[in-house]
């Protein structure tokens, strides 16, 4: 007999048993199954209603999600929202005109005929040490012609008496060549054809002639001519001597023999009290409100002080607020090679432009002619490095915002210089910046 495929005796089980099986009604014969209990339907749950409240807690953490976005980096088309502050040091440059100021002294006269210059012009020459000779109105050539035919008339009546008294011309001898040879010094300094000190040949005439004379009244003690002669000469020398004056130092300085009007009121005397007006009046050539022009007055020399001098600085920039004794590097427009130090003594401004007196502790040759130069002065301080577009303007002023929590804060900076990716900056409030903050960038 042919087993049934579908028998489950077969195989031992039914191989349809793991799918359910339908319900379809029973054939005829076979028992029903037992009937199943139906499962109880479940209740509806109440609706529950939202509140307002609800959607302003997803708007609050919506905000605050958007704000940690950008202060990680995102947003922006990929580019990145926050910057890091780097320090570096710092370089400034700025451009300026100024005005040099020198410790000095003008040296002045009236009813001068001319000067004859001893000194060097820029010489440093010590105290009481011979600078100039000057010669009055009274001063007059004839002068000097009279005394030389008097010294004619002198020698030759010397010669007469000595023809008599052979046993002291050698010594007369070498008194007359000393006297010749300093009337010969005293005529070359007095025509310009020889420098030299006019007050210490005139001392050194008067000494040999006096030693002539007491020689001369030893072996000729009555001769009434060569008494005469001897008066005659002295009071030539005293009309000579009335219209000369050497001019000496006070004390150790340099001279220069060259002025542009501006030495009596332009000095370290008056450099505290000097205005942006006077500056600028100076600049322009013009001569100052306190200039006192005094007739007949002619300017002779000046002395000045050979290490320290002085500058009026004006700079029109708007960012630049130097502090008293801060100190700068100076360049002289034209003087390449040539850096000085100068410490900052103030500062005063007026909208754009700044006026700045400083003091340069050098050697004040270079300058001792200019009185107006342009000028630049830098220094290298420390600042920080950042991205160009971290720099924003707000109400008029520069500053960068700062990523604090729970609120960005704007902190007001100085740009000293830039280029076209980074920004170099300084605080305008030490202390409001620190390296390794984190500050917002702008996008355009």
């Amino acid at each position: 007999m042919q087993q049934n495929p579908y028998d489950p005796n077969m195989y031992g089980q039914d191989p349809y048993a793991q799918y359910p099986s339908m319900p379809y009604p029973p054939h005829p014969g076979m028992p029903r199954p037992p009937a199943q209990p139906m499962p109880p339907m479940a209740q509806p749950k109440p609706r529950v209603r939202v509140q307002p409240r609800f959607f302003g807690f997803l708007l609050m953490l919506a905000m605050i999600g958007a704000i940690l976005y950008l202060l990680l980096g995102g947003g922006g088309g990929g580019r990145q929202a926050t910057a890091i502050l780097q320090k570096e040091n710092v370089g400034i440059q700025l451009q300026g005109h100024g005005v040099i100021v020198r410790d000095e002294r003008l040296e002045d006269t009236e009813n001068i005929t001319s000067i004859d210059f001893i000194a060097e012009e820029g010489a440093l020459v010590k105290r009481d040490e011979a600078i100039c000779s000057v010669f009055s109105a009274g001063y007059n050539i004839l002068e000097l012609e009279r005394l030389d035919r008097v010294r004619m008339e002198l020698q030759a009546y010397h010669r007469d008496r000595l023809s008599r008294s052979r046993g002291v011309e050698s010594q007369l001898d070498d008194m007359q060549g000393k006297i010749e040879g300093l009337t010969d010094n005293i005529r070359h300094v007095v025509q310009r054809t020889r420098r030299g000190s006019l007050i210490n040949l005139e001392k050194q005439l008067k000494d040999e002639l006096r030693s002539r004379q007491e020689y001369l009244r030893t072996y000729f003690p009555d001769d009434n001519n060569l008494i005469t002669y001897y008066n005659n000469e002295k009071t030539q020398l005293n009309k000579i001597g009335s219209s000369t004056r050497t001019l000496t130092a006070d004390e150790e300085s340099l001279v220069s023999f060259y002025t542009d009007g501006y030495e009596n009121t332009v000095n370290a005397q008056t450099f505290m009290n000097l205005t942006r007006n006077d500056v600028h009046n100076v600049l322009a050539g013009r001569p100052l409100p306190q200039d006192i022009v005094v007739r007949g007055q002619q300017p002779i020399y000046r002395a000045i002080v050979p290490d320290v001098w002085y500058v009026l600085l004006l700079v029109n920039d708007r960012d630049w607020n130097p502090g008293e004794g801060q100190e700068y590097k100076m360049q002289l427009e034209g003087f390449q090679e040539y850096l000085v130090d100068a410490t900052v003594i103030n500062s005063m401004r007026v909208g754009n432009e700044v006026l700045v007196r400083m003091a340069v502790h050098s050697d004040v040759r270079p300058v001792l002619n200019i009185r107006t130069t342009r000028m630049v002065v830098g220094e290298f301080v420390d600042g920080f490095s950042i991205p160009i577009e971290a720099v924003i303007e707000q109400g008029g002023v520069m500053g960068v915002v700062v990523a604090n929590a729970p609120s960005p804060q704007f902190v007001p900076v100085t740009v000293v210089s830039q280029d076209r990716r980074r920004a170099y900056i300084r605080p305008v409030y030490a202390g409001s910046l620190a390296e390794g903050q984190r500050i917002l960038t702008r996008f355009n």
